[in-house]
């Protein structure tokens, strides 16, 4: 597996020091592409090894905002194949109005968002759920994963329930 060409796209990447790094250490032939909406390019390289920065790829979106379509493009674009050869998508949702850390500040008792914030992750996340959705039905081996924050909120978040 580690000679074969992996496509790995990392949602809210952040640091990109989690499953892009991990690919990019141990599989020589992967091409990761990077989203995020909060960070920029050079944030992302800077917490990773030189060596590896010719195989990231950064791309500044919101995932409420991609598409299977935009998807397809960025795995043309950057990997020159289709998006049927993606293996392997982590996303890491904006957890702050779902993580106890917020201590109740962005939802109500029963996890009703509170806050605009909160109502406006919650369609990201509805919406990033549904790309994923779609997205097994295109790429038949991919391995997709999400983060979750410690929260009694999160489980019941419809994207999660679907």
């Amino acid at each position: 597996m580690a000679g074969r060409l992996e496509v790995i796209f990392e949602l809210g990447c952040g640091t990109a020091t989690g499953c892009t790094l991990y690919y990019l250490l141990h599989y020589p032939r992967s091409i990761c592409i990077c989203i995020d909406r909060d960070v920029d390019k050079e944030f992302v390289l800077s917490h990773l090894p030189p060596e590896v920065h010719n195989r990231v790829f950064f791309e500044s979106e919101d995932v409420g905002e991609l598409t299977l379509e935009k998807l397809e493009a960025l795995v043309q674009k950057h990997a020159k194949t289709g998006l049927e050869r993606v293996t392997r998508v982590h996303w890491s949702p904006c957890c702050r109005p779902n993580s106890e850390a917020s201590r109740g500040y962005h939802r109500d008792m029963l996890g009703n968002p509170r806050t605009d914030f909160a109502a406006l992750t919650d369609e990201i996340f509805e919406k990033g759920c549904q790309l994923l959705r779609q997205l097994t039905r295109r790429c038949t081996r991919v391995c997709i994963t999400v983060e979750n924050p410690v929260s009694a909120t999160f489980p019941h978040l419809t994207g999660v329930r679907k």
